[in-house]
């Protein structure tokens, strides 16, 4: 008699590793494991792929048996939105050609990276069991988000799974695409940005201490900005190294420097990182943050525009996908990136909960929403078709991202050669104020 898996205080069974061995269609006798709630749901699962079950067991695991992979990268396959958009796509292409889900998610692991391959057996196995697809994949959260897992629940609510998947790829493959601009228009400034800071960093730590010892030599007063360099140089690591003697031995040690112009630069990194993670699921400092960097110049109106898209884009496809309105806004604002949309997201759901409109609560944000997004989405309400609105909105902000990137490469470029030629160049300067002045007294005692 099958021995069922405990039963969760809720009610449901909780699944577990089986080991079975099985005959396939093909007379091959394959043996492999499954994760079900029972060993009957192995078996039925087993014969209805046709195949004639042999021997099922429970599998056992030892108390040994844990994954230190998973336990320092916090487990499971992570995807990226290029690779998720590229999952959803061949998935749809299978589903429309009639392949059963979990014969997809099988033909999806061949000739996949064993990580993914091992991920997409498991979801096999679990739909085999009697799982949904969205169920099986609630199980892996850094391969998909909880915008993709309510796409395609919806899609299993419905019965039109195919058509979800097809919008799903669209959008994921949208996201793909503006996360590969915006890290295609920030790749320069990054780099560069790195470089000027290790030549600054270089001078201050070996170019200025050379210069101090040959200036030391020659005994002459040395102007004020060179020496206010010096001290910088002198002043500027967190730690030094001590010694101490034991034995009539010197040992050395790490010398903190806690006053030190590095250490002050660390105290401010750390409180970055402290600030950040106390403020994280806090939506009024997020939303005032937001105000901020929305207003900054160069970027402030690409990352606006970058996350309405976001926002507009999943608030399109999530409705089209039959998500339920406050559902689809919430998955939305989560999407977008921004806190200030999280933050109205509640009003908006509220204003569908009491029967008024989304445009009407939109036009208390006009600093959030422009114009044209407030008068598409009254039109799309008037009209009943606000996801199709939504659609011509995302692609609208599309082109508007398009033309901030392509101008903003060559307003950062001629940005940075700024900051290289003050910062490098005004240190350089400042070094080599020294021997302009030695060689204009040197001139003068020569003419005297």
């Amino acid at each position: 008699m099958a021995k069922s898996a405990p039963v969760r205080p809720n009610g449901t069974q909780e699944s577990r590793p089986y080991r079975y061995v099985a005959m396939s269609p093909a007379g091959e006798t394959v043996k492999n494991t499954m994760v079900a709630p029972s060993q009957n749901a192995v078996v039925t699962a087993l014969k209805d792929q046709g195949w004639i079950p042999i021997e099922v067991a429970e599998q056992k695991g030892g108390a040994l048996n844990y994954d230190i992979t998973a336990a320092i990268t916090g487990g499971g396959v992570k995807f990226k939105w290029a690779q998720r958009a590229e999952f959803a796509r061949r998935l749809n292409q299978m589903l429309k050609a009639g392949i059963p889900v979990s014969k997809a998610l099988q033909s999806l692991a061949d000739g996949a990276p064993q990580p993914v391959a091992d991920m997409c057996n498991e979801m096999a196995e679990k739909v085999l069991a009697g799982s949904s697809l969205s169920e099986a994949m609630k199980e892996h959260p850094r391969a998909f988000d909880e915008v993709t897992v309510s796409y395609i629940e919806s899609g299993e609510e419905s019965g039109e799974l195919v058509e979800t998947t097809e919008r799903l790829s669209v959008m994921l493959a949208k996201r793909a695409a503006l996360v590969s601009k915006i890290k295609g228009v920030s790749a320069y400034p990054k780099m560069v940005g790195g470089a000027i800071g290790i030549m600054v960093i270089g001078i201050i730590l070996f170019l200025v201490p050379m210069y101090a010892d040959i200036y030391a030599s020659f005994g002459a007063e040395l102007p004020g900005p060179t020496l206010a360099l010096m001290w910088v140089a002198d002043h500027f690591l967190p730690v030094g190294m001590g010694t101490f003697e034991l034995f009539g031995i010197d040992f050395p040690y790490p010398r903190p420097y806690p006053f030190n112009i590095g250490s002050f630069l660390l105290y401010i990194l750390i409180g970055i990182v402290i600030f950040r993670r106390k403020t994280r699921d806090n939506l009024e400092i997020g939303r005032k943050l937001d105000r901020i960097v929305y207003r900054l110049p160069l970027v402030g109106a690409l990352t606006h525009k970058q996350t309405l898209q976001r926002w507009a884009t999943t608030l399109a496809g999530a409705l089209a996908s039959g998500v339920p309105m406050t559902r689809a806004i919430d998955l939305a604002a989560a999407s977008s990136g921004s806190r200030w949309h999280q933050s109205i997201a509640p009003d908006l759901a509220e204003a569908v909960r009491t029967g008024r409109t989304i445009s009407s609560e939109v036009e208390k944000h006009p600093d959030l929403y422009p114009p044209n997004v407030r008068t598409m989405l009254a039109t799309g309400e008037q009209t009943g078709e606000i996801d199709s609105m939504l659609d011509s909105v995302a692609e609208a902000l599309d082109s508007d991202i398009d033309a901030i990137v392509a101008g903003l490469s060559a307003k950062v470029e001629v940005a940075l050669l700024l900051v290289l030629g003050l910062v490098v160049g005004g240190l350089l300067l400042v070094l080599y104020m020294p021997i302009l002045q030695l060689a204009t007294t040197a001139s003068n005692g020569l003419g005297g």
